[in-house]
């Protein structure tokens, strides 16, 4: 095989065509033993240095990211210096006719040089006295040409240099199926921490552990997360749990034993502090270590401000009514209370995005079309309507939003609702006092004559419509209207003349 001759593949018109085409097919042979050979060195050193990343990686607890990353950029080293040694190199090598000629010449000396001298000759750019007669170049060609029929490109370059490599490639691709048909689950896991030394994956004796959660979870400040871990191998009498704050500071807590559980698996557990920021955890337990779970804390759904709009019926002649910083009246214990029959607009503000809310009035929740969320996703309002007799509590429940893929249901959820009074008020009867000078006996007048009176009348909602009854020798009579406030004074609880 030629494999260290720097050679063209540039053909000329005057070298005969046995000559290029046996020389070329020389070419192209020695490059395809060359592109067999550095694939198969190529993919023997790239799975043999995975195998030997995922022995390592099976053998030894590795805590800290870098020795994985070390270990796959090792491997990738040495498979990218395999390409370059025996793929890219020798290919990126040029070949010439006169060069392939004398390797040929130099196994054959019976050639005795005719044809690499022929194609010198032919291919040189000296002129005719330096070169020498056409005629003898022309004959010396003619005997090369005899030379280069007998030359055989498939005995003279052959694929056998190249097949050690190929060999050592099918072994070790062996080796690795080999593990793969044994323990298949294992073998890849241990294939995916070698291509992906980056990717949050427990090593390989973790699957012989069983954590709970053993997703990311969200958790509200100052909850405890109980981490429980059950492990397989009877010979583990202690684990611990791994924390990593957001610094990057990584501690290990012992849990505490539990006895076997399920299956003869060993139960540890362990309850976190109260959550006052993000973190991540994972479990260590004998050989096994499993991935990190990353714990997302967020502030407890809370009701932050609360508003009410009183909207009061048509008949009292009362306008709408605001009542702001709700939660302020009456040292925090507002409660809600109008006449029957009003509707009341609450607007509760809380401190995180919400999914939803919930409205109850005496443990039972409101109609939920009454409940509408508004496009910032931290307020909602709820519409309720003061029916007659309705008195007791009107509890406000903020949901938050975060769903887990997992789980589909909510992650955090308030776990009390802010409570409040709430009182549909009675519309009492209204009151009259009419106010007459005293006479004795009866009183006489004239058609034309006119009788002076005061009167006052009032009542807990407003006056809408006053008149004055009147009773002629026992006849009923129409009822006389009495002039009301102008429409400003609407709603007017009390009316004096």
């Amino acid at each position: 095989m030629m494999t260290d001759i720097p050679i063209t593949e540039g053909l000329t018109r005057t070298v005969p065509r046995q000559i290029a085409r046996t020389l070329a097919r020389l070419i192209r042979r020695n490059r395809a033993v060359i592109l067999f050979r550095g694939l198969g060195a190529t993919a023997a050193t790239a799975v043999a240095a995975l195998l030997i990343v995922m022995a390592i990686d099976a053998s030894v607890t590795l805590f800290a990211a870098w020795p994985r990353w070390a270990l796959t950029l090792s491997a990738l080293s040495a498979t990218v210096a395999a390409a370059v040694l025996y793929l890219f190199r020798p290919l990126a090598r040029s070949f010439t006719l006169t060069a392939v000629a004398r390797v040929i010449e130099d196994r054959h000396p019976e050639l005795q040089e005719r044809l690499s001298s022929a194609v010198e000759l032919l291919t040189s750019q000296d002129g005719p006295e330096i070169r020498g007669s056409d005629a003898l170049i022309a004959m010396l060609a003619a005997e090369a040409t005899l030379d280069a029929r007998s030359v055989r490109p498939r005995k003279e370059v052959t694929f056998r240099p190249a097949l050690p490599f190929l060999a050592a490639a099918v072994a070790v691709i062996g080796l690795l199926s080999g593990l793969y048909t044994l323990w298949p689950r294992r073998t890849m896991h241990l294939l995916k921490r070698a291509l992906a030394p980056g990717a949050n994956l427990p090593n390989v004796q973790a699957h012989d552990l069983r954590l709970t959660p053993d997703h990311d979870v969200t958790i509200a400040e100052g909850d405890r997360l109980v981490v429980a871990l059950e492990v397989a191998n009877p010979k583990v009498t202690r684990a611990t749990l791994r924390k990593v704050t957001p610094d990057g500071e990584e501690t290990a807590e012992p849990m505490v034993p539990l006895g076997a559980g399920r299956g003869g698996w060993k139960k540890f557990t362990l309850t976190c502090a109260p959550a006052t920021g993000d973190f991540r955890f994972r479990a260590h337990a004998g050989d096994a270590l499993t991935q990190y779970i990353h714990v997302t804390v967020v502030p407890r759904p809370a009701i932050a401000r609360i508003d009410l709009l009183y909207e009061f019926p048509a008949y009292t002649r009362r306008g709408p009514q605001t009542v702001p910083n709700f939660q302020d009246v009456d040292d925090g214990r507002g409660k809600i209370s109008a006449v029957a029959g009003t509707t009341v607009t609450v607007t509760a503000s809380c401190n995180t995005p919400l999914s939803g809310a919930e409205v109850l009035i005496n443990d039972e929740p409101i109609d939920p079309g009454a409940v509408s969320m508004e496009p910032d996703g931290r307020t909602f309002k709820a519409r309720i309507l003061l029916k007659p007799k309705l008195a007791g509590i009107c509890t406000l429940r903020p949901l938050w939003a975060l769903k887990l893929a997992e789980t589909r249901s909510p992650a955090v959820e308030a776990q009390d609702g802010e409570q409040y009074d709430i009182e549909a008020l009675r519309d009492e009867r209204p009151g009259a006092d009419l106010r007459v000078r005293k006479i004795d006996g009866k009183l006489k007048l004239k058609p034309t004559d006119s009788l002076p009176f005061g009167y006052t009348f009032t009542d807990d909602q407003g006056l809408t419509r006053t008149e004055i009854l009147v009773r002629v020798d026992g006849r009923k009579q129409p009822p006389i209207p009495l002039e009301l406030p102008p429409a400003g004074a609407a709603g007017i609880l009390r009316l004096s003349r």
